[in-house]
């Protein structure tokens, strides 16, 4: 009996250290550190010739590499100095390593754009973000129509950031086509109303006003300056008699969380514009001819504090960017087969603006600012402006006059939103319309 009693106990022991060894070796198993997934450490991108030369068009390739440090699914596209992006590509890495990567950019007119500083950069979007450098992607493009040399000289910014004329030139364009065409600022809804004091001295909720900032390029002229105004502030008018009327924060106005301006539905536009670039307000009324000339607008909405110092510097940011803007705009009428003429709005940071004006958060309740500033990457503790462009071509003009975008004919939204500790989003409608 004591050795069929030894025998079970003998086996007891055996099948609990069979099961604990087993249990042990499978928790290991579990436990054993899975391979690291890489990510990219550097992006690449030159042009094979910086400085190319000859007939237009002309062709620039670009060359350059992504690399990462591990096994990855690598999403990038190619980003311009105009603002156009390319498709979304593909690189699948199975280790760490590096891979090739190219692209090309044909562009130039000898008339209309026979000299362009630009650049061309790889943006990677996953499985992390980064891009690379737009010193290193720069080139600078001369073409004319034989290859000996620019039709044009180079146009030069003045001091105050103005540019000069360029000679005039016949029109490339064989058709004689042309339009008056007028933009309308409608009105806006307040998606969400901004962060404001907390005693409220400006007036309850929101008061707001627009800048309009309205350039106009002509191939023959350059680019010149239509219009720079502040508009009147709507809000709460309790002692503020100049102040507009609007919203429904108090039984005096104020803008808050919801509420459209001037109409329920701005976006239908009924409302005749009025004086004083109120709402709705025309932007620019003029004439537009293909492949010729087009119009800048900067349209901004701005929360009133009753401190307009950031003003001066906005202005002062758009007259730097002038150069920028005149070379871009010029590059849109000259290669409409590669950048699409559509009415829509466009990143200012194509165009010279990402950062107009930069605030410290401390001080954002205690001065008028733009509605829409956002953090970079290269000044996280700030926040900055990067305003929207309007373009509008003839080309684009005549198609927006009848495209419905959701809002009706010739309707397009602009909407500005920003992070959470400054709460405010705001959509603004503009429309356009054939004069004659």
């Amino acid at each position: 009996m004591k050795r069929i009693s030894l025998f079970f106990l003998l086996l007891s022991a055996t099948l609990l250290f069979t099961v604990t060894h087993t249990s042990f070796a499978q928790l290991n198993v579990n436990r054993a550190p899975s391979a690291k997934a890489g990510r990219v450490t550097a992006a690449f991108l030159k042009a094979d010739d910086g400085r190319p030369s000859g007939k237009c068009a002309m062709t620039v390739t670009f060359r350059g590499y992504i690399t990462t440090d591990g096994p990855a699914t690598v999403e990038y596209m190619f980003t311009r100095s105009d603002g156009a992006v390319g498709p979304a590509h593909v690189l699948e890495f199975q280790g760490a390593g590096t891979q090739p990567v190219s692209t090309t950019w044909t562009l130039g007119d000898a008339n209309a754009l026979p000299n362009y500083d630009g650049w061309q950069a790889i943006k990677i979007f996953s499985p992390n973000q980064m891009k690379s450098s737009h010193e290193t992607g720069g080139f600078s493009m001369t073409c004319s129509t034989d290859g000996k040399g620019s039709n044009l000289s180079r146009p030069k910014p003045t001091g105050n950031g103005a540019i000069q004329p360029l000679p005039p030139t016949a029109p490339s364009s064989p058709l004689d086509e042309r339009g008056t065409f007028r933009v309308t600022l409608l009105g806006f809804v307040v998606n969400h109303e901004t962060r404001d004091t907390l005693l409220e001295t400006d007036g309850k909720r929101d008061e707001v006003y627009q800048v309009p900032v309205v350039l106009f390029f002509d191939r023959d002229t350059g680019l010149t300056t239509r219009s720079s105004v502040t508009g009147p502030v709507h809000g709460d008018t309790n002692n503020h008699p100049s102040y507009v009327r609007a919203g429904g924060a108090s039984d005096r106005g104020g803008l808050q969380t919801g509420d459209p301006f001037p109409s329920a539905r701005p976006w239908e536009g009924r409302t005749p514009p009025g004086p004083g670039y109120g709402f709705p307000s025309v932007l620019f009324e003029g004439e537009l001819r293909p492949v010729h000339n087009a119009a800048v607008i900067i349209p901004s909405l701005w929360e009133s504090d009753g401190n307009d110092e950031l003003l001066r510097p906005y202005m002062d940011a758009i007259s730097a960017a002038a150069p920028t803007i005149r070379s871009n705009v010029g590059h849109l009428l000259a290669s409409p087969a590669l950048t699409p003429y559509s009415f829509r709005p466009r990143l200012g940071v194509a165009f010279g603006l990402e950062k107009t004006v930069t605030l410290d958060e401390r001080i954002v309740r205690t001065q008028d600012r733009p509605i829409g500033m956002g953090r970079f990457v290269s000044s996280p503790d700030r926040l900055s402006y990067q305003p929207q462009l309007l373009i509008l071509t003839y080309e684009g003009a005549r198609d927006a006059v009848t495209r419905d975008n959701g809002f009706g004919p010739g309707v397009v939204e602009m909407r500005y939103d920003e992070p959470p500790e400054l709460e405010g989003s705001y959509s603004l409608y503009f429309k356009v319309e054939r004069v004659r």
